[in-house]
């Protein structure tokens, strides 16, 4: 990869590196500009395995947990009003467990502290998925998201799901809103 910089702008590339079971390649770069530093970012990745993305909110030792290990600790975003970002990030699938996203595409915006997911797309079971959302720290710490899936085929749901469904087709909307 390369490093270069100059003129208040640092730009890097990521020639295809290996990171444990992760590989990734991408390229971006960061203006240090007024009233914060605007980057932008675009990754790809090979396998990912989503675990790793919620580990953060995960309980630890001594949190109060919820339903299946969530800690109650409040999540702190101040550092999202410390950087304006534009980042596209592609990978060749997202796994966890027994659930498989094929070919995942997200795009995030993170301006004045208000974190967009613009687009969150890809296969899953035949059909496909696609999300929307936003995290808004300021007044009462709203996360918002759209979740839809289109003509995925089900031929058995985990134990978790709460459903008893053995094989069909899984048309989905959720508009999820949480303040507070």
């Amino acid at each position: 990869g390369t490093l270069a910089g100059g003129d208040e702008r640092l730009a890097l590339s990521l020639d295809r590196s290996q990171f444990g079971p992760l590989s990734a390649s991408g390229q971006g770069e960061i203006e240090f500009k007024d009233p914060r530093p605007r980057a932008k970012l675009t990754l790809s990745l090979g396998e990912l395995p989503l675990s790793a993305l919620l580990a953060p909110f995960r309980a630890r030792a001594k949190d109060q947990t919820i339903g299946a290990g969530w800690s109650t600790r409040p999540v702190g975003w101040s550092a999202l009003t410390r950087l304006d970002a534009e980042a596209t990030i592609s990978a060749e699938r997202a796994v966890a467990g027994r659930v498989r996203i094929d070919a995942p595409k997200v795009e995030l915006v993170l301006e004045e502290g208000r974190l967009a997911l613009r687009k969150f797309e890809g296969g899953i079971a035949k059909g496909t998925w696609s999300a929307t959302g936003a995290i808004v720290p300021a007044g009462r710490d709203t996360v918002a998201l759209t979740l839809s899936v289109k003509g995925a085929e089900i031929s058995q749901t985990p134990d978790w799901a709460g459903l008893s469904l053995t094989k069909g087709r899984l048309e989905l909307g959720l508009d999820l809103t949480s303040r507070g």
